[in-house]
C-alpha cells in the first residue's frame, strides 16, 4: 500500500482484508482516488476540468478552465494571478506546479521519490529506504535491503566478510 501512485509521503494507508484503504489524506496534494479502485492509487489529476479540485467538480461553459492557483483547484474563465500559465485546459504556474514544472506537461516525479517544483526546477527527495545511487532517474536503489555496495546509504559498502541485512552490515 505504501507505493501507490501519487500517494502522500508518510501517509498512513491501512491494509484491510488485503486491500488498501485510501482516504483523501493519503493522496499527494492535487491528486485524488476518483475511480475508488485502490489498485490504481491516487490516479486522478485534480487540476483538470473533468475533476477540478474534487473528483465530482466538472468545469463547463464560460468557466471551462481549471485553475490550481489555490487549493483546492476551481473552475475559472481565464488564467491569471498565481496560475498565469495555460497548459491545455488548466491554469497553472510552471514555476511551482509539480505536473508542469518549467513548462506544460513536464511532471516533477520519479520512482520512489517525492517531487517539488521550485523556481521551475524539479527537486526530488528520496522516500525512506530508497537512494539515488545510479544515473537512472529517481531513487532506484533500496538501501534498506541486502545490497552490500549500498547498505543503508548510497556507496556504503560492507566489508568482504559482512552481509547487508535490512540496511546494516
Amino acid at each position: 500500500c505504501a507505493s501507490l501512485a501519487h500517494g502522500r509521503a508518510g501517509a498512513s494507508i491501512a491494509c484491510v482484508k488485503g486491500r488498501c484503504e485510501l482516504t483523501e489524506a493519503a493522496c499527494s496534494p492535487g491528486w485524488g482516488n476518483c475511480t475508488s479502485d485502490w489498485r490504481d492509487g491516487c490516479e486522478t489529476d485534480l487540476s483538470k476540468p473533468e475533476a477540478c479540485g474534487t473528483c465530482s467538480q466538472r468545469c463547463s461553459g464560460a468557466a471551462a478552465l481549471c485553475s490550481a492557483a489555490q487549493q483546492p483547484a476551481m473552475c475559472v474563465s481565464s488564467c491569471a494571478g498565481d496560475a498565469p500559465n495555460r497548459c491545455g485546459d488548466s491554469c497553472v504556474n510552471v514555476a511551482s506546479d509539480a505536473n508542469h514544472c518549467g513548462g506544460c506537461d513536464k511532471p516533477c516525479s520519479a520512482p520512489n521519490a517525492d517531487g517539488a517544483c521550485q523556481a521551475s526546477q524539479c527537486k526530488l527527495t528520496c522516500r525512506d529506504g530508497w537512494g539515488d545511487c545510479t544515473d537512472a532517474p529517481g531513487c532506484e536503489t533500496n538501501v534498506k535491503a541486502t545490497d552490500a555496495k549500498n547498505c543503508g546509504a548510497c556507496g556504503k559498502t560492507c566489508e568482504a566478510w559482512q552481509t547487508c541485512v535490512a540496511g546494516g552490515c
